[in-house]
C-alpha cells in the first residue's frame, strides 16, 4: 500500500492546463498499490526528493524523505512551461493527475528482466537521467536508460546526492560555462582556431581567472547560492553574495562567509551594497566578469549590475521576487553588459548522457575532496500521521514565499 498527493480538484487541474497560478491547497493525499518493474526497468525507493518545478505530487507510504526547493513550488503555482506526464494508469475512476518532482535520490530495490546484474546491484544510489520523471514518490519503476548511478562515498550525504542533479549542477554549469575558462577548456568547440589563437585564448583564461577574479550573486543564501560560494573557494575565485536584511543577518553573513574563499568573500545586504563605494575605488585589480541573478526586481539587481566589470555577463536563472528584471540603458551601452538566461533543463535536453554523467562525476570529486558540504536544512517527520496533509500544505506554502530561509525535507516513516 502506498500514499501519494495529487492535484485532485477540478480547479487545480484546469488552472495548470491553462498555465495559471494555483496554491498548495490542490494537493490531496491518497494511497494505491504499485507493481513490479517490467522489462529493462529498475524498482526504486526514493530516499530524498526535492521540490522541483513540477505540478503534482505523488507519495508512497514507506520511509522516505522529500526535499523542497523553489523549482518545485513554481510549478505547483503554474509558472513553469514544462509539465510531467499526465498519469491515468495508477487510479481507477479518478481524474488524471501529475506526479511531481524533478530531482531526488533513489535506491535500487529490485531488478526487472533484462537488467545486467553485474552493472546494477540492490542498494545502488541513482539520480534522474532526464527531467520530469516524477521524484515525489516513495517507490517507482523507471527505465534503466533514464537513470544514472551515483557512487557512494564517505563524504557524500543523502541531501547532497539528492540536490546534485539540479541545485549543485546549476551552480556548476553557470560558473563553468560563463567564465572565460570554458573557452580555453575546449576552444575548438566555439571557434576555428589555429595553435597561436588557442594559446592566446588559454593565456587570457589564466589571467581572467587570477586571484582578482570575482563573481557577484544575489540570493546567496539559496541552495544554488551556497554551492556557488563553495565552488568559488574550490577554484580560488572571489564572491560577493547579496542577501535580504533580517533579524539574524549577522549570523547568516558569518555562515555564508565561511563557505567561500578566505579573504575573498563579501556578504552584504542589498541596502549595504547600494551604500558601498564603487568597486574600482576599493580595489583597482578586482574584476567581476560574471553576475548570477535568481531574484530579479530592481534593488536586488541594479546594485550588482553597477559593480560588474565592463563587458560582464549577467546570468538570470530565477525570478523569486516575482518582479521584472529592469536594466538601465546606460549599462547596456556604456558598460556593454551582456544579459543571458539559464535553465538547467535546457542544458540537460541538449547535453548527451555522457556529458551529464561526466558533470555529476566531477561534482562527486568536489564532494570527496571536501569542497562541497551539505547546507543547512529543516526536517519534517511523521507524514503518515493524521496531520500529514496539513503539514505538507503549510510547508509547501511557506516554500512558495521564497523567504523561508531554509530548504525543507519531508519524511515518511
Amino acid at each position: 500500500m502506498v500514499m501519494f498527493l495529487v492535484v485532485e480538484d477540478e480547479q487545480g487541474y484546469q488552472l495548470h492546463q491553462e498555465w495559471q497560478p494555483c496554491s498548495s491547497s490542490v494537493l490531496k493525499l491518497k494511497t494505491f498499490e504499485i507493481g513490479k518493474p517490467t522489462q529493462n526497468q529498475l524498482g526504486l525507493r526514493f530516499k530524498l526528493s526535492t521540490i522541483s518545478k513540477l505540478v503534482t505530487i505523488l507519495f508512497l507510504k514507506v520511509k522516505t524523505t522529500n526535499y523542497l526547493n523553489k523549482f518545485m513550488t513554481d510549478t505547483i503555482q503554474g509558472r513553469y512551461p514544462w509539465k510531467p506526464e499526465i498519469r491515468k494508469d495508477l487510479i481507477r475512476d479518478d481524474d488524471p493527475f501529475y506526479i511531481a518532482g524533478n530531482e531526488g535520490l533513489a535506491e535500487v530495490i529490485s531488478l526487472g528482466d533484462g537488467i545486467d546484474s553485474n552493472q546494477w546491484k540492490i542498494g545502488d544510489w541513482v539520480v534522474m537521467g532526464k527531467p520530469q520523471l516524477g521524484t515525489w514518490q516513495s517507490h517507482t519503476n523507471l527505465n534503466e536508460e533514464d537513470l544514472i548511478k551515483i557512487p557512494k562515498s564517505n563524504n557524500l550525504t543523502e541531501v547532497q546526492a539528492a540536490t546534485m542533479s539540479v541545485n549543485m549542477s546549476t551552480a556548476y554549469r553557470m560558473i563553468k560555462d560563463y567564465l572565460p575558462q570554458s573557452y580555453a577548456a575546449n576552444p575548438g568547440t566555439f571557434f576555428e582556431l589555429n595553435q597561436i589563437s588557442i594559446l592566446i585564448t588559454r593565456l587570457y583564461s589564466y589571467w581572467a581567472l587570477s586571484t582578482d577574479t570575482w563573481i557577484i550573486q544575489n540570493g546567496a543564501n539559496s541552495s544554488v547560492g551556497q554551492y556557488v560560494l563553495q565552488m568559488c573557494k574550490a577554484w580560488n575565485l572571489g564572491c560577493i553574495g547579496l542577501i535580504r536584511d533580517r533579524p539574524n543577518v549577522e549570523d547568516l553573513k558569518r555562515y555564508l562567509t565561511g563557505l567561500g574563499t578566505e579573504n575573498k568573500t563579501k556578504i552584504m545586504t542589498y541596502e549595504e551594497l547600494m551604500n558601498q563605494p564603487k568597486v574600482t575605488q576599493s580595489s583597482e585589480k578586482m574584476r567581476i566578469p560574471l553576475g548570477l541573478n535568481c531574484i530579479s526586481g530592481n534593488e536586488e539587481t541594479l546594485g550588482m549590475m553597477k559593480w560588474m566589470s565592463n563587458g560582464a555577463r549577467l546570468i538570470t536563472y530565477g525570478g523569486m521576487s516575482m518582479k521584472p528584471l529592469v536594466v538601465p540603458t546606460s549599462l547596456l551601452i556604456f558598460k556593454d553588459l551582456k544579459l543571458e538566461g539559464f535553465m538547467l533543463t535546457n542544458w540537460r535536453l541538449k547535453a548527451s548522457r555522457k556529458e551529464y554523467k561526466e558533470m555529476l562525476l566531477d561534482l562527486l570529486k568536489l564532494v570527496d575532496q571536501g569542497h562541497l558540504v551539505q547546507h543547512e536544512h529543516a526536517t519534517i517527520v511523521d507524514l503518515d500521521s493524521q496531520n500529514a496533509e496539513q503539514i505538507l500544505h503549510d510547508t509547501v506554502s511557506q516554500s512558495m514565499t521564497g523567504k523561508a530561509g531554509k530548504k525543507f525535507l519531508f519524511r515518511f516513516v
